[in-house]
């Protein structure tokens, strides 16, 4: 939801460029300083004072379900929230990241000895949407991640999550780069064709252009 905007943009202006993605862990600031990576695309908080960021857009959570879900006829209305609870989850693992969990939001979740209200949690967006698409689970996303599902598949937005801050992904880079002028380039194309947000979720059946 990010680099997709920026993608036809680069394609047409520097054909000779292209951009690597790397998984964000615990060493992505160490590789920003050394300058094995020119910058990371993560929520910017609690950053050390040696990096700068800036905010490319805004979305808020939403609990997804399966087009023709049981859910789905509750989907927008105050009950969803306690229907909700007869459902499992899928819970999205992301590290390094210290956001909470509640409602399955996607965050560092630790793995219980009992399961209780998740079913599978695994660090693989793709295949935790794809085996919603043929199951009754639950699944935790951003809004903006929603929206651009609901282009390829049937889905539905049940409900928000009750008290959960939005998502705020940042560009993040080292001030080392902050000079350089192909870096300069590459973050005014963020900021010119990401949309800013702040996102209004859609509840119901997702469609294209919601």
């Amino acid at each position: 939801m990010v680099v997709e905007p920026v993608l036809a943009a680069m394609a047409e202006i520097a054909p000779g460029a292209g951009i690597a993605i790397r998984t964000h862990d615990e060493g992505t600031l160490a590789a920003l300083r050394s300058g094995e990576l020119d910058f990371g695309i993560f929520p910017a908080v609690n950053l050390p004072s040696d990096f700068e960021s800036t905010t490319l857009l805004e979305t808020s959570y939403v609990q997804i379900v399966r087009a023709g879900h049981p859910l789905e006829a509750l989907a927008g209305r105050p009950e969803a929230l306690e229907a909700l609870k007869d459902f499992r989850r899928i819970q999205i693992v992301v590290h390094p990241d210290t956001d909470p969990t509640a409602g399955g939001m996607p965050g560092p979740a630790k793995i219980p000895l009992s399961a209780g209200e998740t079913i599978l949690w695994t660090e693989s967006w793709l295949g935790a949407v794809t085996l919603l698409e043929r199951s009754d689970f639950v699944l935790a996303v951003p809004w903006r991640t929603a929206a651009r599902l609901g282009r390829s598949m049937a889905l539905t937005a049940v409900a928000p999550i009750p008290d959960a801050p939005p998502l705020r992904p940042a560009l993040v880079w080292h001030t080392h780069r902050s000079g350089d002028p192909a870096f300069v380039w590459l973050r005014s194309l963020f900021l010119s064709h990401v949309e800013r947000g702040p996102d209004v979720p859609h509840f119901g059946r997702i469609v294209p252009g919601s």
